[in-house]
């Protein structure tokens, strides 16, 4: 059960667990989005506990005991914020050995997604607030992936306008195959394949969002 999954690291002497909160499928353009963007938040910030460096949960999906909460509120940026708890209990508390990832399909949790554009665009501007409490280093890493992400991309148009554009194709082919086929595994891994299809479009997708919230960010 969801209860047993996300409750066994406590018991393995883990403080913090961060399980994958999912949203409901609707039909249309920003459920698919709210969708592919829940799951590369998950891909970061799993994997960066993973590596040892934690900075974030979804607080629809964590558990965490009452001392790791308690030191939390103790933080100096706890009572900045009217939202973000999550991220900052995460940023005050986990370290590279406290904090477990729960990704089994029966610790999901499953959430209606905002169903307008402006109402998501609130809720993004408000999440994507508590980024300025993350740890330098932590800023820096998030950073330098956005920048070479979005580089990558407008690198590709540029040559594509010059001698170089058959090296630049072949580079970009070969660059898609790797990254969309880790896209593919892990989305099958969290049920998430059905978005397999909307991986081209918001890959170019998430440069555009980052440079839209970047007054947030």
């Amino acid at each position: 059960s969801w209860l047993e999954e996300m409750v066994k690291p406590l018991h393995e002497g883990k403080e913090i667990v961060a399980g994958y909160g999912a949203y409901r499928y609707a039909p249309g353009l920003l459920n698919a989005f709210i969708r592919w963007e829940t799951l590369h938040t998950f891909f970061q910030y799993s994997s960066y506990a993973l590596a040892g460096i934690p900075y974030m949960a979804v607080g629809r999906n964590m558990a965490c005991t009452r001392a790791a909460f308690e030191k939390a509120r103790q933080s100096a940026a706890w009572t900045k914020l009217p939202s973000g708890d999550d991220d900052l209990l995460v940023n005050a508390v986990a370290d590279a050995n406290n904090m477990a990832i729960v990704s089994d399909p029966t610790a999901f949790t499953i959430s209606a997604a905002k169903s307008t554009w402006a109402d998501w665009i609130k809720q993004k501007q408000r999440h994507l607030s508590t980024g300025k409490y993350y740890k330098p280093k932590t800023k820096i890493l998030l950073g330098l992936y956005a920048m070479s992400h979005a580089l990558v991309w407008l690198s590709f148009f540029i040559l594509m306008f010059t001698p170089f554009y058959k090296p630049a194709l072949l580079a970009m082919v070969f660059r898609c195959c790797a990254y969309w086929g880790a896209w593919l595994f892990q989305a099958s891994r969290l049920k998430e394949k059905k978005l397999a299809l909307w991986f081209p479009l918001f890959d170019l997708g998430w440069m555009i969002y980052n440079f839209a919230f970047l007054p947030y960010i």
